[in-house]
């Protein structure tokens, strides 16, 4: 009776355990995306020389 107590029991663990949603994996030691500090809204590092006028 405590076998099939404990087999019930493992077989609804672990179907329970399928039921998640998967997780986006991000390391701490890579930049993450989006905007940043010194990014504009796109998430990129854009630079463009202000113009001078033709000098």
């Amino acid at each position: 009776m405590r076998i099939k107590t404990i087999l019930a029991l493992s077989l609804m663990l672990s179907l329970a355990a399928c039921n998640g949603t998967p997780v986006r994996y991000h390391s701490d030691r890579e930049i993450p995306e989006g905007p940043g500090l010194l990014s504009g809204p796109d998430g990129v590092f854009g630079h463009a020389p202000a113009d001078t006028g033709g000098k």
